[in-house]
C-alpha cells in the first residue's frame, strides 16, 4: 500500500488561528533522559471539532464515533476555486462516499492564514443532506474568517465532524482510504489528529 501522510508537522513554527495559543516545546532534562513540555491547543495543527467546539452540551472529541472519521474518502480538487466553496463545486463529485477531503491549495499559503476558501451556509447544508460524516480540509476552518459559526454548526449539528488544517499539497484527487485518529481527550472540544490517506498500488 501507499501511505501518504496529511499531518501538518507540530512546532513552534506552525501557524496558528488569530487568538490561539501559540505551539511551545520546552526540553525538560534531568537525571540523564530528556521529557519535552508540550503546549498546544485543542485546535493545534491538524485537528478534529468536535460538536462541543459550537454546540453547548455536545459531544466531546473522546465520543466521535471512529467510524465516521475512518474509511473510503474523495478527494475533490478545489484550487481553483474563488472565494467560497458552493454547494455547486460539490454537487456529482462525492462519488456517494461519506468522508470528503477538499484541497483548496492553503498548505502553499500558510503564512496568510486569514485567507483561505471555506464552505458557504447553502454548501454546509447541502452536505447535511447527504449522510456525510466527515468533511477534511487543508484550510485553517470550513468557516469564513469573518463567520458566525453557521456552517460549523450546520455539519456538527448533523454529525459530519470536521477536520481542518490538514496537509494535502502532496494530494491528488481520487478515491483513498482516510486513516484519522484523534486524542482521546476526555470532554474536549477538539483533538490534533494523526490523518493517513492510504491507497493499494496500482489503483
Amino acid at each position: 500500500m501507499e501511505y501518504i501522510d496529511i499531518t501538518l508537522p507540530l512546532s513552534a513554527s506552525t501557524p496558528v488561528f488569530p487568538g490561539d495559543p501559540e505551539v511551545r516545546f520546552e526540553l525538560l532534562s534531568r537525571d540523564g533522559y530528556r521529557i519535552t513540555s508540550i503546549c498546544i491547543s485543542s485546535h493545534s495543527g491538524t485537528h478534529v471539532d468536535a460538536p462541543l467546539h459550537y454546540i453547548e452540551g455536545g459531544p466531546g472529541v473522546d465520543e466521535i464515533p471512529l467510524e465516521s472519521l475512518n474509511g473510503e474518502s474523495v478527494v475533490i480538487d478545489l484550487t481553483s476555486t474563488a472565494g467560497h466553496i458552493g454547494k455547486d463545486d460539490l454537487a456529482g463529485k462525492t462519488k456517494g462516499l461519506k468522508i470528503l477531503i477538499l484541497k483548496t491549495g492553503f498548505t502553499h499559503k500558510l503564512h496568510c492564514i486569514t485567507d483561505y476558501i471555506s464552505l458557504n451556509r447553502d454548501c454546509a447544508e447541502y452536505l447535511a443532506g447527504c449522510g456525510i460524516t466527515c468533511v477534511v480540509t487543508d484550510a485553517p476552518s470550513v468557516e469564513a474568517f469573518d463567520g458566525d459559526g453557521t456552517v460549523h454548526r450546520t455539519l456538527l449539528e448533523n454529525n459530519i465532524f470536521i477536520i481542518e488544517m490538514a496537509d494535502l499539497s502532496g494530494v491528488d484527487p481520487g478515491v483513498y482510504c482516510l486513516n484519522a485518529m484523534p486524542m482521546r481527550l476526555v470532554g474536549c472540544d477538539g483533538a490534533p489528529v494523526r490523518a493517513v490517506l492510504f491507497k493499494f498500488k496500482g489503483d
